[in-house]
């Protein structure tokens, strides 16, 4: 009998030959399989009650003005940053000295920024002062972006609502 292109012709089993062969397909091929999906690791501090963000502890602050503060922020992993200037994204507070060239400031709005610096001092000296970082990290200053919050009694307190609400922000 004449054998035919798709006989064996060197003696090695059709099935390892075809085993073998998708071997050779799938490990090229393995790419278009999805890989299996991963939970998410849980954002620091959330719970049901506050949004699924994450939220890094201050420590060492000193607050510089109304919506500026110097402070260690600390990330994951026991990494901190060390006297990071930050300021707050959501308001703009009265100003506490004239040194501000692109705004004239008045005696007045001096006064007022005082006033701002002290009611802030006294919220963060409520509870534990925490940020959410902003995508943009700094500004043209230098200045770390981040959204304040003051976590007291297991509760979260907006620092810009808070300032707003007791009339320590500029309007303009």
């Amino acid at each position: 009998m004449r054998l035919k292109s798709w006989d064996n012709q060197r003696g090695i089993p059709l099935q390892t030959i075809i085993i073998f062969g998708l071997v050779i397909i799938g490990t090229n091929v393995w790419w278009l399989w999805p890989a299996p999906k991963q939970q998410a690791p849980e954002a620091l501090m959330t719970t049901s009650e506050w949004p699924a963000v994450t939220y890094y502890k201050l420590r060492n602050v000193r607050v510089v003005d109304g919506d500026t503060l110097e402070a260690d922020i600390d990330l994951p992993m026991r990494v901190t940053l060390r006297q990071e200037s930050i300021r707050c994204v959501d308001y703009d507070a009265w100003e506490a000295n004239k040194r501000r060239r692109s705004v004239n400031v008045t005696d007045e709005e001096v006064v007022k920024g005082k006033a701002a610096t002290e009611a802030l001092k006294s919220l963060i000296a409520s509870g534990q002062l925490v940020v959410q970082l902003e995508e943009e990290d700094r500004d043209v200053y230098g200045r770390v972006l981040a959204r304040l919050y003051v976590e007291r009694e297991h509760e979260l307190i907006c620092v810009a609502d808070w300032m707003t609400e007791n009339g320590h922000v500029r309007l303009e």
